[in-house]
């Protein structure tokens, strides 16, 4: 499933889409595993056949796509050489893609951010669909996974209409709606099997300005719960993670999975791999020496599955805006890892789960 996605929420832009971009699935060769106590300070990431799908073409513009590969990439090289030969060109960035040949654009989606020097910052869009939603404005989607997206944005639409957020800004409400897109698709790639490693590997790169200069969203947790119905109800973690970090600008996934009898004694593997940006110096099967998973993060997003016996019912999703609070938090003894979940954060999970089951 393809996603991305652009928005706003008052005066605050938001682009995003996926990475599972040139391959539905992957070998072992594309990406590095490595054991999780072995490692130093520096971790090596396989660059993998994956691309980024948002992309910063400069501190004044970011571009999204879907599509052809190698369509995009000749867009990109379009639009950024059409900028840099003539800046005012991007005052009509519509009129750059247009000079586009329509058989070199045919099979391409655009999604794009632009800052213009009057400190105002403009929506433009190439074969994507305009849709109406209330909580954001200028929505706009592309991709296969648009029947997807469409239906997720109605349901939190109505969640956000029913129980809609109190004294949140502007710039957290965008972030918190694209954060809730990425869990959803996470959860959905993760209980499907539809992904990288038996299968997962999706991830959501989110972007806007900040301080008037384009920035990526980085530093994400995915957890991942199940709630089994039968019984009066029992949830538990699953001892699997995902970290999403950059380095440079190379987006690094780290896929940490554990085996154990119990969360304080949890022996991890940990699966590394660098997705590029789409104009990239970087070469593919290429070894970047990273910095290790930080145990740190700015978003916890949390996947509950609902499930009877090994058949998944539901999944839902919940976001955390947790730099300081750190709701789950990972402590490593030699070769041995003890995940410590606060008690409140599995409280509000399981109310959630129960609540789900309710419904």
């Amino acid at each position: 499933m393809t996603i991305i996605m652009g928005y706003t929420v008052g005066i605050v832009p938001i682009v995003m889409g996926d990475i599972l971009v040139t391959r539905a699935g992957a070998s072992d060769s594309m990406f590095n595993k490595l054991a999780f106590g072995q490692m130093n300070e520096k971790a090596a990431a396989h660059v993998s056949m994956l691309r980024q799908k948002v992309n910063i073409i400069n501190d004044d513009m970011i571009l999204v796509w879907a599509g052809n590969l190698l369509q995009a990439s000749a867009a990109f090289r379009h639009i950024a050489d059409a900028i840099e030969r003539r800046p005012a060109a991007a005052e009509d960035i519509g009129a750059v893609i247009r000079a586009i040949p329509e058989a070199q654009r045919n099979d391409l989606s655009l999604i794009g951010l632009i800052q213009k020097s009057s400190g105002f910052t403009s929506f433009f869009w190439h074969n994507a669909l305009q849709i109406p939603v209330e909580v954001c404005g200028n929505a706009v989607i592309a991709g296969t996974g648009i029947d997807y997206v469409a239906r997720l944005v109605a349901e939190l639409e109505h969640k956000h209409r029913c129980n809609p957020p109190d004294g949140e800004s502007d710039e957290l409400k965008a972030v918190l709606f694209a954060m809730l897109i990425a869990a959803e698709a996470a959860g959905l790639e993760h209980f499907s099997g539809a992904n990288l490693v038996d299968r997962w590997g999706g991830a959501i790169e989110v972007a806007s300005f900040e301080r008037r200069r384009a920035k990526k969203l980085s530093d994400t947790l995915y957890a991942f719960w199940e709630f089994q119905t039968e019984a009066g109800g029992r949830l538990e973690l699953i001892p699997k993670f995902v970290k999403v970090q950059y380095h440079k600008d190379l987006l690094v996934i780290f896929l940490l999975r554990g085996q154990g009898s119990s969360r304080e004694e949890l022996r991890f593997e940990v699966y590394v791999w660098g997705v590029p940006p789409l104009i990239s110096p970087y070469q593919i099967g290429s070894v970047v020496h990273v910095p290790h998973p930080s145990f740190r993060y700015d978003y916890l997003c949390s996947q509950i599955a609902l499930k009877t016996g090994t058949t998944v019912n539901r999944v839902n999703s919940l976001v955390l805006a947790d730099k300081d609070s750190l709701a789950i938090r990972f402590f490593q003894d030699g070769q041995k890892t003890a995940v410590q979940v606060d008690r409140d954060y599995e409280i509000a999970i399981e109310e959630f789960a129960r609540e789900m089951q309710s419904h």
